[in-house]
């Protein structure tokens, strides 16, 4: 296989739930967040309300009334103390006891390969989500050679385990 992977230590993700957290990010960010579904991630920027950028992120459907935003480590606090001052006017709170979960990057010639081998699911393109209950893999870009993976702390040390047996072979 010609594809590597490694976990992404500078990344993080903020869980956000509740009934309002996607209208809520809708008017926080410059993606249209109208777009984002189980099977669709989309990137954005988050910015002040005079324009200037605070952070980058990657917005992933994780379940009907959760999202996660992929961030920079250096840029979270920032990002949460944002997005906190204007969720005191949504149904939307921070969910903090998900912060096991991992972010990996999975890139290379074989890396849409790869991630079939692993998941049995096929990624349609630059955006497209796949998952399983304990991992999601997004696809970066339009040739399937670069990948990010978020990993469940349920299952992560098997599922990391393949990656890397997979990615080695």
């Amino acid at each position: 296989m010609n594809a590597s992977f490694t976990l992404l230590r500078n990344e993080t993700l903020i869980f956000l739930e509740g009934d309002d957290s996607r209208s809520f990010f809708q008017g926080q960010s410059t993606c249209d967040v109208r777009l984002l579904s189980p099977k669709c991630s989309l990137h954005g920027l988050l910015c002040t309300p005079k324009g200037r950028v605070l952070a980058d992120f990657l917005l992933i459907d994780f379940e009907q009334h959760r999202i996660a935003l992929r961030v920079k480590k250096e840029l979270a606090k920032i990002t949460n103390l944002t997005l906190k001052k204007y969720a005191a006017f949504s149904q939307v709170k921070f969910v903090q006891d998900l912060k096991d979960w991992q972010v990996a990057g999975c890139w290379g010639k074989d890396a849409k390969d790869t991630i079939f081998r692993i998941l049995g699911k096929k990624a349609n393109g630059k955006g497209s989500k796949i998952h399983t209950e304990n991992v999601h893999a997004i696809q970066i870009d339009h040739a399937g050679e670069h990948f990010e993976c978020i990993f469940s702390p349920k299952d992560d040390n098997e599922l990391l385990k393949d990656f890397l047996d997979t990615c080695n072979e």
